[in-house]
This record gives structure tokens, C-alpha cells and sequence, in this order.
């Protein structure tokens, strides 16, 4: 009875010792846990991205295509400081290196007493084999969604080595959606192994991260040095704008095409970053999309790679008056002055001359605001027009008219250096009265001047033909009697009006002439 036992035990563990084993499967939960606070989400004003940190310091690696950009960047990251774990937002990231060849960057971020939790780097070719299990993690944009949150999606390593255009990739199954990009691919032991990259539009399960084994530092370079691609570049930018002008047919109609045109763009600039051409066309796109933050940053980077470029100069300008702010968009203009040759469309002069002293009148910059004028009259032979003459109204409130009638009766060799000089030197304006205070209690003014109509006879110099070119409401010039007539407003404060005319000699030429009518009444403080 106790052989057959013994045998029986001895057969029972020699299956057991060479029954093959089931494989643990990877603890997905156990792996996003350890990988959270190494993956960070990277933002600007176009949209979002991810990256995973590879330095304690705010080292962090991501794709060269999440962050080719002029627009300021934004990393949100759990770290380390004073002791606990917090989830902090750090603003003015920089790019401080990108690799020669592939779609890789290295972004940093300046925190001072702040330490990241780096990930753990592949060192050996076995962490990465076909058919074995990896993860995607990243911060993937959902439409609608105000914030991304990092996910994870699990997959299998299709192929070790893939090729698109001379560079490797890895294949893989897990899903890569927007917002992915430049985030982490780890093998089942929680290593870094890989950056997501692309997919393939149209595929099913076809995703592409670039490889770490072998990555070294002095692969990267600083980002005015990358090489690019500029013939594939140049190929999408044709493509986006092919999309850009059929918008323009359908007479601004077709938003969509004008989205995937600057999506396209976008790529075109990541491969040849420093062509100037590629942002000032981006610039035009979000220009029609009314998105003058961006328009701004793309026109700044094309300023700064070609500074004589007038067009870009012009549309930076104008992205700055659509943001209010005039000082710096009448800056530009300035810069464009010199830029202006005899080839320059006449339209285009015109528009920067009058956009140039409305900006200048806006930022209360009255002297060069009228040099302008005069410059531009000068240059283009004409008339002022209706922004000219406010441009005029209003620098005659604080410039004294002789010296107005000074710079308008320049007819050649302006200079921004003249301009300057004059603004330096400028006399002021006697200032108007200050105002009585208000009554206690309302009440009607007194039946004085103001409630009838001012004259003031006004004389010309012999042989000058004089017209009335600005007024304010209620102004009226009587040729035949040769008055001004003018009915203040029965409830207005106004004590004084200005009057512009333009004189004319049979010679043909021109000057300005201002000239002032007060109320005399007994309201008149």
C-alpha cells in the first residue's frame, strides 16, 4: 500500500515541477500610481500636450512638435516641496535643447526649491520587445473638456524597429489621441521605454513613439540649429494653403478647412522652424479666426527671424491694435517707416500712415501723431481724411495751433529722427479752465451765450481759399458772412470749440488753420 502512495507522490510533483507557469499579469492600477507624478501636462494658448520628467531639477522630455512654439509655455506637475507632495503650475517653461533628427525636446523648468520625480529610463534593448505588454499615459483631449486628466491605455509592442522617413519608431496598439503626444510609453516593469508620437488618421491600432534606448544628450541640439525637413514643410504648407484659399472662396464661410490649415501649418513649422514665411502664414490664418493673442505670437516670431519684413511688421501691428494696445502697435508702424520703398502698394502706405497717427492719437502721443499726418500728406499727395482731421481735433487740445500749423505746413524730408525731436521739444498748451463744481442740487444754466449761438468772424491771408475740414457738433462756418457759428449744447459743459480749415493758393499749395470760439456768458466760470 505504501509504494503505490509514494509513486503516486513522486509523479504528482514532477507534474507540478514541469507544468508550465502563468505568467503574473502587469498591475496597471500599481503602475499608474508609480508614473503619475513623472508625467506632466504642458499647455499654451493653442492647446495641450504631455511630457515626462527625466530631472529632478524640471528636466523633462517631450515631442519637438508639443512645444515648437513662440507662445509662452505652461508645465502642471506633481512635485516635491517644504517636505509634501503638491501639484504645482509653473509658467514660462523653456525649450532648452531638441534632438537633431527626431521628434524629441527637452523643456525646463526653473523651480527653485521644488524637486520632480523623475521616471526610469530603458537602459537595455530586452525592455523593449515585440509583443509585449506596454502603456500610454498622457493627458489626451476630450472635446468640450475644460482641463485634461491624465489616463492610462494598455497595448502590445507590434514591432521594436519601424521607419517613417529615415526615423525609428516604435509600433504599438494603445490608443495615442491628442493631448498624448510627448507623453509616456512604459514596458510592463514600469520603464520608460518610449515618447508617443503619432497614429496613423484611418488605421485601427497604429501608434508610433520615439525610442530611448541609446538616447544620449549630445544627440540634442539647441533649436536654431535643427535641420528640419524644409521639402516636406514646404509640401504641407502648400496643402494648408490650398485649404486657407478655398475658405477665402466660400467668402470666410468654411471654419473647418481653415482649422485643419493651421493644424498643417503647425507641422509644416515643426519641421522648419526658422522660416519666417511659415509663421507670418499662420499668422494670417488665426488673423481669420479672430484669435489676435496667437496672430500676435506668430507675427512676433516672424519679425524676429526676418525684422525687414513689412508685411509681418504691418499684421503685428495690427494684431496689438485688436488687443488694445496702441503705444505698442504704433511702435511697429514706426519700425515700417523705413521700410516703405517706391514699390509699395499705395493701399499699403495709406493704411499704415492712418492707422499709425490714430494709434500714436490713442496713446495721447499728439506731437508725432500730427507729424504723421503732415508726413502722410506729404508723401501721398492728398487731403486729410476723416481719421486725419480727429487725429488733428484732438492734438489741438493740448498742442499749441502755431506749432500745429508748423508741422502741416512741412511739405518734404520727414524722418522718424525729426519726428522725435519735435515731440522732445514740443511747447504745451495753455490748459482750459477747470470746470466749476457741480451744484449742490441740480439747475438750469442762466440764459446766456450758451443757450443762443456764438459767432466769431474769422479773416484769411489774401489769395488763400479756406474750407472747413474739422468741427465738432453743432459748428457751422457761414462763407458768404465769413463766421463761425456755433449752438452750445444747453446742458453742456463745453466752453470753447476748435475749428480746422484747410487753405488753398491758386499756386496749389496748403496749409491748416485752427481757430478757437469761447462762450462770453456769465456761465463761463
Amino acid at each position: 500500500m505504501k509504494f503505490p502512495l509514494i509513486v503516486s507522490l513522486i509523479i504528482t510533483a514532477i507534474s507540478l515541477r514541469f507544468q508550465p507557469c502563468k505568467a503574473a499579469e502587469p498591475d496597471a492600477k500599481n503602475l499608474f500610481t508609480i508614473m503619475e507624478p513623472s508625467v506632466v501636462l504642458i499647455t499654451d494658448e493653442e492647446g495641450s500636450g504631455s511630457g515626462v520628467v527625466i530631472g529632478a531639477e524640471g528636466l523633462i522630455l517631450t515631442n519637438y512638435h508639443v512645444v515648437n512654439t513662440p507662445l509662452n509655455i505652461t508645465v502642471e506637475a506633481t512635485v516635491e516641496e517644504n517636505g509634501k507632495t503638491t501639484r504645482k503650475t509653473f509658467p514660462n517653461a523653456k525649450v532648452s535643447k531638441v534632438h537633431h533628427t527626431n521628434d524629441l525636446a527637452l523643456l525646463k523648468v526653473d523651480a527653485p526649491g521644488v524637486r520632480f520625480k523623475p521616471a526610469k529610463l530603458t537602459k537595455n534593448a530586452s525592455d523593449t520587445a515585440a509583443g509585449g505588454t506596454c502603456f500610454a499615459l498622457g493627458y489626451p483631449l476630450i472635446p468640450d473638456e475644460n482641463k485634461p486628466v491624465i489616463t492610462i491605455t494598455r497595448g502590445i509592442i507590434s514591432a521594436v524597429k519601424r521607419e517613417l522617413n529615415g526615423v525609428p519608431y516604435i509600433q504599438l496598439d494603445a490608443a495615442i489621441n491628442p493631448g498624448n503626444s510627448g507623453g509616456a510609453l512604459i514596458n510592463e516593469k514600469g520603464i520608460l521605454i518610449g515618447i508617443p508620437t503619432l497614429r496613423f488618421e484611418g488605421s485601427d491600432s497604429i501608434g508610433l513613439a520615439s525610442p530611448l534606448l541609446n538616447l544620449k544628450m549630445d544627440q540634442f541640439v539647441d533649436p536654431k540649429d535643427r535641420k528640419g525637413d524644409p521639402v516636406e514643410a514646404k509640401r504641407l504648407a502648400g496643402i494648408a494653403e490650398s485649404l486657407y484659399m478655398r475658405d477665402a472662396l466660400s467668402l470666410g464661410s468654411n471654419d473647418e478647412a481653415v482649422a485643419v490649415a493651421i493644424y498643417l501649418q503647425r507641422q509644416a513649422i515643426a519641421l522648419e522652424p526658422n522660416n519666417p514665411e511659415l509663421s507670418l502664414s499662420l499668422a494670417w490664418m488665426y488673423r481669420r479666426m479672430q484669435k489676435y493673442a496667437l496672430v500676435r505670437a506668430y507675427a512676433e516670431n516672424s519679425v524676429r527671424l526676418a525684422p525687414e519684413n513689412l508685411r509681418a511688421r504691418m499684421l503685428l501691428a495690427d494684431a496689438l491694435s485688436a488687443l488694445k494696445e496702441p503705444a505698442k502697435a504704433a511702435q511697429q508702424r514706426l519700425e515700417c517707416l523705413p521700410l516703405l520703398t517706391d514699390q509699395t502698394e499705395i493701399k499699403l502706405r495709406q493704411a499704415l500712415f492712418e492707422n499709425l497717427a490714430s494709434e500714436l492719437s490713442s496713446a495721447d502721443d499728439s506731437v508725432r501723431a500730427v507729424y504723421v499726418v503732415s508726413w502722410s500728406l506729404a508723401a501721398m499727395g492728398n487731403t486729410p481724411g476723416p481719421a486725419q482731421r480727429l487725429v488733428l481735433q484732438k492734438a489741438a487740445r493740448t498742442v499749441p495751433d502755431d506749432f500745429i500749423q508748423k508741422i502741416m505746413a512741412k511739405k518734404s524730408g520727414h524722418s522718424i529722427a525729426e519726428m522725435n525731436e519735435l515731440a522732445r521739444n514740443a511747447p504745451k498748451a495753455m490748459p482750459s479752465p477747470a470746470p466749476a463744481p457741480p451744484a449742490a442740487t441740480p439747475q438750469m444754466p442762466p440764459v446766456t451765450e450758451r443757450n443762443t449761438i456764438v459767432t466769431k468772424e474769422v479773416t484769411f491771408d489774401p489769395g488763400w481759399t479756406a474750407t472747413l475740414v474739422d468741427a465738432p457738433s453743432g459748428v457751422h462756418y457761414n462763407e458768404q458772412k465769413g463766421v463761425i457759428e456755433w449752438k452750445p449744447s444747453a446742458f453742456g459743459s463745453t466752453l470753447e470749440v476748435r475749428v480746422l480749415f484747410l487753405l488753398k493758393n491758386e499756386s496749389g499749395e496748403e496749409k491748416f488753420e485752427v481757430h478757437k470760439v469761447e462762450i462770453q456768458g456769465t456761465d463761463k466760470p
